[in-house]
């Protein structure tokens, strides 16, 4: 008997794969363990091997074309052996072409509700999907739609929990949802059919509306989850209300060059966003598509920042790092600078009669770093990440009760005096407990320094809702190695504390590079 080739999950984030290229034609004999087709993924490009022995007797999903993790992309069997791709369930010996329109409707459509074995009438299977690759079953969370509702191809239907994060399962057909079969909060095997789907010609169980009396013979054929769609005509944008579709490796392209997908039309199979679409928005840049940098605001008025949806990926990191460290995941990363070219700085300011000090060159490298690295500029708000257009940046200040983390907005922006005058003026009104709501909430990252009291090195705990801190420990001589010679350097460790769930720690090891740069050759700070 035949059996479907599913589109194999290959990586834990992916939901579809796109078919790049067939290895195998129709009619060759298949080994299992033998690639058959190559798939890109939203990681990389990968082959999928057949897990039987067989005849590849029928490719569902041809080249340059869309499957979600799950859909047949293609059927397995006997030399000869006819496949009915109708339903997505099982292949049918049967062929359903077959029953003349006028066929009697022997089993009345109404009893159809109560047959767990999904007889014939119950029309196409709606399966649990393999989500993960570790997946072996899923809890239906929560039903996008209800019994009697039209469905549509891609249309998202149910919201399940698998062991890797909440996953959308979406309609391979168009047809209206008859027979809801897991409710929600109940588990289902992967491959368990969890809701039936009534096709074009199959049983009607709306209850809104009662089902036309022909249309209860068995099934016509309904197209193929997703291979037939219409050559990519004129690419689809998408309309108000409409749900968003893209590829995961459109949403992480748009994600990184910040394109808004929303302005993106989609050439993918029923309007999907794909790579080429990405591909050509950049290229037509500068077009409303690409809004990496917001339109520069009037004067006086700050940029608010972006709120990007959390991806599938930051989701399970998330979710895996309070799994081990609750509440915010921190990670460390630490640095050694060498400061004898900042401290320079610092005694030139005097000879100005200007008052400058070590942090004050800390706090404006930390800004600089911050604007080259805009990655590390972001929050976590609910379920989005706040991409900060503005440097905001907050200095930790000891006061009688505690601490308070007052803020220099715009730090990037302002020079060392400006920057002196406004953190000293700061910190003397946080500790007469005189600073306005505004002065000491938003930024994203906080500098803490106790060098002043001795500390060589500490590790400082994040302030919510900012993403990072950096704790700044005092300026000491200490030996280091330079061409084979051991020289007297002054040196100051910093140990950067990121929030998991946004940064990862490539992210905050580029951070701290620039920033030590930033310091040990402070004439780039006034570029």
């Amino acid at each position: 008997m035949a059996t479907p080739i599913q589109m194999p999950a290959l990586s834990p984030t992916m939901k579809e794969g796109k078919l790049v290229k067939w290895l195998k034609k129709e009619g060759d004999k298949i080994s299992s363990g033998e690639a058959i087709a190559e798939c890109e993924t939203d990681k990389s490009n990968l082959e999928i091997e057949a897990y039987d022995d067989g005849y590849l007797l029928k490719i569902v999903v041809p080249e340059g074309q869309m499957a979600d993790v799950g859909a047949p992309i293609a059927w397995l069997g006997e030399k000869g052996e006819q496949v009915d791709v109708s339903k997505a369930g099982a292949p049918a010996e049967q062929k359903v072409e077959a029953p003349a329109p006028a066929a009697p409707a022997p089993a009345a459509p109404a009893p159809a509700a109560s047959a767990p074995a999904a007889p014939p009438s119950e029309g196409i299977v709606i399966q649990m999907p393999a989500l993960s690759p570790t997946m072996t079953e899923g809890k239906l969370v929560k039903w996008l739609k209800k019994e009697g509702d039209k469905i549509s191809s891609g249309d998202a239907i149910a919201e399940v929990e698998t062991d890797k994060s909440n996953l959308e399962v979406e309609a391979y057909d168009d047809g209206t949802l008859a027979r809801i079969v897991v409710q929600e909060g109940e588990t289902a095997k992967v491959g368990a059919p969890i809701a039936f789907l009534a096709g074009k010609g199959g049983a009607q169980v709306a209850p809104a509306a009662p089902a036309p009396a022909p249309q209860v013979a068995a099934p016509t054929p309904v197209p193929a989850p997703r291979p037939a769609a219409p050559a990519p005509a004129p690419a689809l944008a998408p309309t108000a209300g409409a749900r968003l579709r893209a590829s995961p490796l459109a949403k992480r392209m748009a994600r990184e060059r910040g394109v808004d997908l929303s302005s993106v039309r989609g050439s993918g199979p029923y309007g999907r966003i794909v790579k080429r679409d990405i591909e050509q928005a950049l290229a037509q840049a500068p077009t409303p598509a690409v809004a990496r940098r917001a339109p520069a605001p009037a004067p006086g008025v700050r940029p608010e920042p972006r709120a990007v949806p959390v991806s599938s990926m930051r989701k399970v990191i998330s979710q895996r790092m309070a799994e081990v460290k609750p509440g915010v995941p921190h990670f460390y990363l630490s640095v050694d600078v060498e400061m004898d070219a900042a401290m320079k700085i610092r005694e030139e300011a005097k000879a100005l009669e200007t008052k400058v000090s070590v942090n004050d060159v800390i706090i404006k490298a930390a800004a600089m770093a911050l604007r080259r690295y805009p990655k590390m500029n972001v929050a976590l708000q609910g379920d989005t990440i706040l991409h900060f257009e503005t440097v905001d940046v907050g200095i930790a200040v000891a006061i009688e009760d505690g601490l308070i983390t007052p803020v220099i907005r715009d730090a990037d922006q302002k020079g060392l005096a400006a920057i002196s005058s406004e953190a000293r003026d700061l910190a003397e009104r946080a500790r007469k407990r005189a600073l306005k709501p505004d002065e000491y909430s938003g930024g994203s990252l906080t500098v803490s320094n106790l060098g002043m009291f001795g500390i060589d090195s500490f590790i400082a705990v994040i302030n919510p809702p900012q993403a990072a801190i950096l704790a700044v420990g005092q300026v000491a001589d200490k030996v280091v190695v330079r061409d084979g010679q051991m020289v007297v350097r002054k040196v100051m460790t910093v140990t950067l504390s990121g929030d998991h769930r946004v940064i990862d720690g490539a992210i905050g090891a580029e951070y701290l590079r620039e920033f030590k740069a930033l310091l040990e050759h402070p004439m780039r700070l006034l570029f």
